[in-house]
């Protein structure tokens, strides 16, 4: 588990270093976008390749499943119009807060799309990253074994198929827990 740990730590240092770039400006909002899109596609395969090296099963994405996975609305806002909002007016903050949460919920997204595909019993188990950053109502999550269809359960009660997935943005927001995948 520490070789996903590790990789997935190295994706969060990419995101940072385009968070950085486009703080500092310079692109046109396009170019941005497009970045921020790749950006999320990335995490989303990812996650995909996570759950196949945990799973050993390799198997292919679905373009339509990714798809889904990138092109999320809120309240039938794109969160591509929230990025073109936020970069336009120069709102770094929420900019690099949606940028983590959508890379965040892709990868999610990317892993549990392959573990459904492989046809077998899964489980899901919550992983931290083990240090001192981690929120305590995740802390408590960490170690917990589900079946896949099951949904994770915090202490304020919020519930998530995967980290990135609930319903407060405060258990969102900041959030670098993973998902490791086991099968019968």
């Amino acid at each position: 588990m520490d070789e996903v740990r590790q990789r997935l730590a190295f994706k969060w240092d990419e995101l940072n270093v385009l968070e950085t770039m486009l703080s500092v400006g310079g692109f046109d909002r396009d170019y941005a976008r497009k970045l921020f899109r790749d950006s999320l596609e990335d995490a989303y395969i990812e996650g995909f390749a996570s759950a196949e090296y945990m799973l050993k099963q390799e198997e292919d994405i679905e373009e339509d499943l990714l798809l889904l996975a990138v092109d999320k609305e809120y309240d039938g806002e794109s969160i591509f119009t929230k990025f073109d909002n936020y970069y336009e007016n120069g709102e770094a903050d929420k900019l690099k807060t949606l940028m983590d949460s959508e890379f965040h919920r892709a990868y999610s997204q990317g892993g549990l799309d392959m573990a459904s595909k492989s046809g077998r019993t899964v489980y899901k188990t919550w992983e931290t990253m083990q240090d001192d950053r981690v929120r305590e109502t995740h802390d408590y999550l960490d170690g917990q074994t589900i079946p896949l269809s099951d949904k994770f359960v915090t202490l304020d009660l919020d519930e998530a198929d995967a980290p990135g997935g609930f319903s407060l943005p405060e258990n969102n927001a900041n959030c670098r827990c993973w998902l490791s995948y086991s099968a019968e």
